[in-house]
This record gives structure tokens, C-alpha cells and sequence, in this order.
């Protein structure tokens, strides 16, 4: 599952990376759903389908092992603050999109969306790195 999921980010990471924005298509749609269009990939990874479920589980299966009682609450522990931290930055990434686009504008949601793909890219083939080495050390 690591694998083929990190396999998934990684090209929808080149996908988005590589994509030719199209100005006629962009020029017929609602303004507000050009927007939210545009600010998608700032939570890709954290929001949707099988991203969601191969980061998830990749992250999830990098528990320390022969880790004592406090080492696995502090393990925990960051993990419920991750989630936190995660659950606020898409709140205002979705509550703000429209504000931020005004504010970036076309150039510069440009380069977020560049630069977001390419973490994407970098998450996916951590990813299939992580699968990749728990393979081989599962069959040496």
C-alpha cells in the first residue's frame, strides 16, 4: 500500500507540477470556484482519497519499536498534536482560500501551486521510500 500510494502522490505531484493553466477554460467558470480550484493542492495530501490513505498508513506503520511506556505516550502524544496542527491548517486553508488568492493573485498562486506540487512530488516518493525499505527488510 506504501508503495502504490506513495507511486499516487508522486505522479499527481508531477501532474500538477507540469500543469499548462488554460486561460479560455479558467475565464468561463464562477469566480469562486476558480479560486478554491486554484488553493486545492495546499491540503491535497491531507484531504483526499487514496492520498489521504497512503500517507496516512505510511506515517501510522513509522511507530518506534521496542519503545517503552513513555516513549510511546510521547509518540502518541505528537502524533494527537499533529493531527491538531493538520485539522487547523486545512480549517484555514478552505476558511481563507478566497482572501489569500485576492492577496497572492494570479502570479502568486501560481508559484504556490508550483512549489505545493513539488512537496506532494517529494511526500509521494518518501512514500514509496518508506514502503520500499520495509520491504526489504521484511524479506532480507
Amino acid at each position: 500500500v506504501r508503495i502504490g500510494g506513495g507511486f499516487l502522490l508522486a505522479a499527481l505531484g508531477w501532474k500538477l507540477l507540469n500543469a499548462d493553466p488554460d486561460p479560455d477554460h479558467a475565464a468561463a467558470r464562477n469566480h469562486r470556484a476558480e479560486n478554491l480550484e486554484s488553493f486545492y493542492p495546499l491540503t491535497l495530501p491531507m484531504t483526499v482519497g487514496p492520498g489521504c490513505m497512503a500517507v496516512t498508513i505510511a506515517l501510522a506503520t513509522q511507530h518506534p519499536k521496542d519503545a517503552d511506556f513513555h516513549q510511546l505516550l510521547m509518540f502518541n502524544g505528537a502524533v494527537i498534536a499533529g493531527l491538531f496542527v493538520i485539522s487547523l491548517s486545512v480549517y484555514f486553508c478552505y476558511r481563507y482560500a478566497g482572501r489569500l488568492i485576492g492577496l497572492l493573485g494570479h502570479g502568486g498562486m501560481s508559484v504556490v501551486m508550483r512549489l505545493t506540487a513539488f512537496i506532494l512530488m517529494c511526500i509521494g516518493i518518501q512514500v514509496v521510500w518508506s514502503g520500499w525499505t520495509a520491504l526489504q527488510a521484511a524479506h532480507p
